[in-house]
């Protein structure tokens, strides 16, 4: 949990954090997001190549949230992301709305 965030639970008085039985762990590689006007949906995807030319999106989960929660876990991605640049260098931008050659992986 990052520090914002535990600040975050001490203010609102959470004396106990637990964790949901259908809890999972969920590997993405790519997302989408969208807005109303009175919530942030982000769609977390993964891509795979099934076969050598075609690329398969898989998506995973879809979070729904308010405006104001989607703000804090950009704040909490932004700090941890610092955080993890300091310890192992920067990491190279892609941006998901510019077209990249993706080479699907060589059959051996």
């Amino acid at each position: 949990m990052s520090e914002k965030t535990q600040n975050q639970a001490q203010s609102a008085n959470v004396t106990e954090v637990t964790r949901s039985q259908d809890h999972r762990y969920i590997y993405i590689n790519t997302s989408r997001s969208q807005a109303t006007a009175f919530d942030v949906q982000l769609t977390c995807s993964r891509i795979t190549f099934p076969s050598s030319l075609i690329a398969s999106v898989e998506e995973q989960v879809t979070l729904i949230m308010s405006v104001a929660e989607a703000k804090a876990v950009r704040d909490a991605l932004d700090i941890t992301i610092k955080q993890y640049e300091k310890l192992f260098g920067e990491t190279p931008y892609m941006d998901a709305h510019k077209p990249v050659a993706l080479e699907a992986p060589q059959k051996k």
